[in-house]
């Protein structure tokens, strides 16, 4: 090596030196000198570079044994590192299978598409008793034909299968049928694997169709009405803007509803039939509709449906529909009955939404105007006839009434007109039963010049006709506060006397109370009952009336 001849060079050189050194000093005796000093001159250097040498060996074979020995301790930690490492996955995998086997999750092992393992929880939720029968099957078998967003199962698994291919956890959902044909809507997480043997797909899976039935019932309360189930207002605005913004569904048709007669509904027959009422509508309009239009409940009697791709022939069609349905149902003895107005967007350009909708609202406000009175008088009917199912003794009451009236002839004071208002007060005097107690329903009083029309029940019949709003009937509802009144002004609240009651009160007044006294049999003849009654005369009726009628009509 280089090393070994650089000492060479330099024990040569040293020798040298030194042999000349010694013959210097040995001075005439040189020659005898010169043989020696030649032989160390040549033998030192070669003897130096030998031991050199040997002592180089020496010193690497010291350092290879080191190195050797070092290596031999750094192969003896990474073989214990391995052991350790391979004991350390021994025990994962272990672990690994044993929560696979026992997870309350259904889990998978796939390899492609074919099923190699699946644990007790996927068995179960497959209605399979044996894993053998799911393993070495395709997954394909057991998925329904269309997945999430209506994709086919194949395409749907692969792109899954695709996705994983760049490392990342794949989280969606799966369809499967059971062994029974249940469909199961899974929450599953793909993810690949590596055991000992291979890799493979883990699948995990939660049955998750509880959870979605839920958020489907909480989105479905978010956008509809709780009574009636039709959309809501926020569903409806949410709507009408999608429509909207696609011009492929004009032309757009609004048409507004309101119910007549809730708040009387609610009064007379309780919230519970309001509540009747406005659900039987809504179903009404559900039911007249087409699948696409959107029927909505916008306010507490008011709904408004969205129809589009509809002009102004076929929403009137829809109308027509709607009212032929509404007379063939009944709510307690009440017809149905709404006002409706409609109005046609007929394309994204023009009137904006707000004005057209605006004036479909106008025009059922004049619908309801234009047909108040008949369905005031509808109401009416209904309203009577729910009187006499409860009390049947008031049609009875009120025949009898009618037929006493027309025995009082020759009397050109009772007019036509004020027979029918006559005819009305003992029509709808007992109205209010339907909004009273029955113990409230009784007459006051323990002889005739006593009696007296329960307060209450006046009252209750006065606020009856008064919201129904029939014109006939407003004047009715206005000479009901009268009838306690006393020609004399010694009875009643409104100080009124003489013939500052209406005539029709005053003469209602003595047919009733004549009609009273023999219907009730209170043990008094009719030669009695008219004593009494004329003795009353110019103090509680009028007395030209009461002479004049009470000859008519107490026999």
């Amino acid at each position: 090596s280089d090393l070994a001849v650089r000492v060479f060079f330099m024990a040569l050189l040293t020798n040298l030196i030194s042999a000349v050194t010694v013959l210097l000093m040995a001075g005439q005796d040189w020659q005898s000198e010169i043989e020696p000093a030649l032989t160390f001159l040549i033998a030192y250097p070669i003897f130096t570079v030998v031991a050199f040498n040997i002592m180089q060996y020496i010193r690497n074979r010291e350092e290879l044994l080191h190195e050797l020995s070092e290596r031999d301790k750094t192969l003896h930690q990474k073989n214990y590192q391995l052991q350790y490492a391979n004991e350390e996955l021994r025990r994962n995998e272990l672990h690994f299978r044993t929560m696979f086997y026992y997870s309350s999750e259904a889990i998978f092992l796939l390899e492609k598409d074919l099923i190699s393992d699946v644990n007790l929880a996927a068995s179960k939720l497959l209605e399979y008793e044996e894993k053998e029968e799911l393993q070495g099957k395709s997954l394909f078998l057991f998925m329904t034909e269309l997945q999430k967003d209506d994709q086919p199962a194949e395409i749907y698994i692969e792109d899954i299968f695709r996705q994983l291919t760049s490392g990342t956890a794949v989280q969606t959902e799966v369809a499967l049928r059971t062994k029974n044909n249940v469909e199961l809507l899974l929450e599953s997480v793909f993810i690949e694997i590596e055991l000992t043997d291979k890799k493979y797909v883990y699948m995990s899976a939660r049955d998750i169709r509880e959870r979605k039935k839920q958020e489907k019932e909480i989105l479905f309360k978010a956008q509809h009405d709780a009574l009636t189930e039709v959309a809501n207002r926020q569903c409806f605005n949410e709507t009408l803007k999608k429509i909207d913004a696609d011009e492929s569904n004009y032309p757009i048709a609004f048409l507004m509803v309101d119910i007549n007669g809730l708040k009387l509904t609610n009064d007379i027959f309780g919230h519970s039939r309001g509540d009747e009422l406005i659900v039987k509508v809504a179903q009404i309009l559900s039911g007249s509709c087409r699948g696409r239009d959107l029927v909505a409940r916008i306010g507490g009697d008011e709904f408004a449906i969205l129809l589009p791709n509809t002009d102004e022939a076929v929403i009137k069609a829809v109308m027509s529909r709607i009212s032929q349905r509404l007379e063939r149902e009944k709510i307690e003895t009440l017809p149905l009955s709404v006002a409706m107005g409609c109005a046609v967007k007929e394309n994204a350009q023009g009137e904006t939404i707000d004005a057209v909708m605006t004036a479909a609202d106008e025009k059922m406000y004049q619908d309801k105007q234009a047909n108040r009175q008949v369905n005031a008088r509808r109401f009416l009917r209904g309203v009577l006839e729910k009187l006499y199912q409860i009390s049947p003794w008031d049609q009875k009451q009120t025949a009898d009434l009618e037929a006493l009236l027309a025995k009082v002839k020759d009397l050109p004071t009772l007019s036509p007109s004020v027979r029918k208002e006559i005819s009305q007060l003992s029509t709808y005097l007992n109205v209010g039963k339907l909004i009273l107690a029955q113990d409230e329903w009784e007459m006051q009083g323990n002889d005739l010049k006593d009696l007296r029309f329960p307060q209450k029940l006046i009252e209750s019949s006065y606020s009856i006709l008064r919201n129904v709003g029939e014109i006939d009937t407003l004047v009715t509802a206005e000479y009901l506060t009268s009838v306690n009144e006393a020609w004399d002004g010694s009875e009643g609240r409104l100080d009124i006397s003489g013939k500052e009651i209406p005539l029709a009160v005053r003469a209602f007044r003595i047919l009733f109370d004549a009609y009273y006294m023999q219907a009730q049999h209170l043990e008094r003849d009719s030669r009695q009952i008219k004593a009494d009654m004329m003795v009353l005369a110019g103090r509680r009726y009028d007395p030209e009336l009461c002479e004049k009628m009470v000859k008519c009509i107490v026999e």
